[in-house]
């Protein structure tokens, strides 16, 4: 992080500078220090607040207030989680981006529902779940979050009745006129300076039809939290009409809490010590997929894509779980082989990587929490020889097992540092996911 820090005549000592400097580098690991009411306000863990740090500050008050006062610290800031530094560095590169950013997902509802209450539960989600409500700026010279108290849902209620009143087939009409909308919400840019960071539809079609269509930035959620939100929505809208109501888990941190919690875990000694475990992993591999498309790669990733469903039946599906069970394997690090020898089979390379997805919520906390907290890790796939399937199974299994007390590690620090050169025409080191959603 720069250290730099504003020109001002108040500052004019190098003892002062010093010491705004240190702050700022603190501030960069988790420690916030803002201005509320005229007061100087202090919070952060005891490997970053010491008493030399406090009688500093107390001895230099009212500098320390001007300064934060002209970096823009009225309220609360918070720095951004590794993930989130990614996803905010992606927004800022282009429009295509942006829309690319968004997530949106959509659900039908068959019976009676009460708009105004769903209104009511969306809004108190938006209270419960802070991510949602976190505007994002440049302050010291870096991203940094801080939580809005009170902000407005975008909510459109849409009346579609007509539609199928029209229709033949109702059922096709209804699924792709939701898709419709979907497609609609997914290309408005979220800003991430002035939230909500989540918009909602209602369709009407029927007295008891009804569609919700919600969409949110990445940078405030994952997969996992697509989870949360729905099983929030529902407790929250049905909390007053069944009998004991839904109880939700009280949530003992915010997603900022976790970003700050991650960023003092890893010291300048523990990210070397992880990242001197990604160097030797990951020595010698080829950096590049060397698939073999149908057309040119373009000079820039369109971001446009297609998707293909295959459907595995019950009788191979069974003979998976077999085979992963007889090796003391777990179902995805079989299907990963598996995906491994494709990409084998296809590249005809011998050695390259393949990434996955991991949730990353390593405390009980975190489990409730609406928040981007998944990291993508890369998997060295070898083929030296010619090894046979339970070879490679066994391998891609001591692999996955060695990389547990690393997979929080960023990969944009891992691409950092073996120093892969970035480009527009691809992602650096990681070219092909594999992922089993359960």
């Amino acid at each position: 992080m720069s250290t730099a820090v504003s020109a001002s005549p108040d500052f004019a000592t190098v003892a002062e500078k010093t010491l705004l400097q240190k702050l700022a580098r603190l501030m960069s690991r988790g420690l916030s220090l803002w201005v509320e009411e005229g007061q100087l306000q202090l919070s952060g863990s005891r490997a970053l607040v010491d008493e030399d740090l406090v009688e500093s500050l107390r001895s230099h008050k009212q500098l320390v207030i001007e300064w934060l006062r002209a970096e823009g610290f009225e309220n609360r800031y918070y720095p951004l989680s590794f993930g989130q530094r990614r996803l905010w560095y992606l927004h800022s590169l282009s429009a295509d981006n942006r829309r690319a950013l968004n997530v949106t997902f959509a659900f039908g509802i068959r019976g009676e529902f009460d708009v105004a209450r769903a209104q009511l539960a969306l809004e108190e989600l938006l209270r419960r779940q802070s991510s949602l409500r976190t505007a994002y700026h440049l302050r010291l010279h870096e991203p940094m979050q801080t939580l809005v108290s009170e902000v407005t849902l975008p909510l459109v209620i849409r009346e579609r009745g007509h539609l199928l009143r029209a229709a033949g087939d109702q059922l096709d009409t209804l699924r792709s006129d939701v898709n419709q909308i979907a497609i609609q919400q997914s290309a408005i840019e979220f800003d991430l300076e002035n939230p909500p960071l989540i918009r909602a539809n209602i369709l009407r079609y029927a007295k008891d039809l009804h569609a919700v269509v919600i969409s949110l930035h990445h940078i405030a959620c994952d997969g996992w939290s697509l989870g949360v939100l729905f099983r929030d929505f529902i407790a929250l809208y049905l909390r007053d009409s069944i009998v004991p109501p839904i109880d939700l888990p009280v949530l003992e941190k915010s997603y900022a809490d976790f970003a700050c919690d991650q960023l003092q875990r890893f010291s300048v000694a523990e990210s070397q010590r992880q990242l001197d475990f990604w160097r030797e992993s990951l020595a010698g591999v080829d950096h590049e997929l060397k698939l073999r498309p149908d057309f040119p790669r373009p000079a820039e990733q369109s971001r446009r894509g297609a998707r293909e469903i295959v459907h595995l039946d019950a009788d191979l599906l069974e003979a998976l779980r077999v085979l992963s069970r007889n090796h003391e394997a777990t179902l995805f690090t079989t299907l990963l082989t598996c995906y491994g020898i494709m990409l084998h089979q296809q590249s005809g390379q011998r050695d390259f990587v393949v990434g996955t997805d991991v949730a990353n919520r390593n405390s009980a906390a975190d489990a409730d929490l609406v928040g981007f907290f998944v990291n993508v890790v890369p998997v060295r796939a070898q083929f030296e020889g010619d090894p046979r399937f339970t070879e490679l199974l066994a391998l891609f299994k001591r692999r996955l097992m060695a990389q547990i007390p690393y997979q929080e590690f960023p990969l944009e620090r891992v691409v950092d540092g073996l120093k892969i050169p970035r480009n527009s025409t691809q992602s650096p080191l990681v070219q092909a996911l594999f992922v089993l959603q359960n």
